[in-house]
């Protein structure tokens, strides 16, 4: 990840030497103070107050900090999102994987029926790998969240036609 660069600029009636010495002190983080920008640059603590005082160290400083944790929000915002996609997607491949498998193990017991012996374990590997692959799938489309809001709103699919055609445009919506 990287880190988000903040302009800093320059006032009209200041220094460079004072510039440089309130950048100084905005970077050094929620602790702060103008004597450790003094021992830092081994200025005049005294002419750093002036400076600190005539050009609002502290307003910049709140001001920086404020802008410096906005930026980082949302730049965990923006991983955070790309993390559920990825774990969106990884649990779409192993719903589909799943499925897959407990569909063979299905037919594969079909077939045999007539010349093996069928144990209920068989059978039931291949409905739970079914069933497990369609809920990992479920999930990665989101579809349990969509049901828990339809659920809040006390929104029943059955009571007219228009709450039906809600529901499936909204159902459409989360397979793309």
């Amino acid at each position: 990840m990287t880190t988000a660069k903040i302009d800093l600029p320059q006032f009209e009636n200041e220094s460079a030497s004072a510039y440089e010495c309130r950048v100084r002190y905005l970077l050094l983080g929620p602790d702060r103070t103008v004597q450790k920008v003094a021992d830092e640059t081994g200025r005049n603590k005294r002419q750093l107050e002036r400076w600190c005082a005539a050009h609002r160290w502290r307003d910049s400083a709140r001001q920086y900090d404020e802008l410096a944790a906005q930026l980082a929000l949302q730049a965990d915002m923006r991983q955070y999102a790309a993390d559920l996609l990825t774990m969106q997607q990884d649990l779409r491949r192993l719903g589909e994987a799943l499925t897959t498998v407990g569909l063979d193990l299905l037919i594969r017991v079909s077939r045999a029926l007539d010349s093996m012996e069928l144990t209920p374990g068989a059978l039931t590997q291949a409905i739970a790998a079914i069933t497990r692959g369609v809920e990992l799938r479920g999930q990665s489309l989101n579809l349990y969240a969509l049901k828990k809001r339809y659920e809040e709103e006390e929104v029943k699919p059955w009571d007219s036609e228009l709450q039906r055609n809600r529901i499936m445009v909204d159902l459409d919506e989360g397979y793309a």
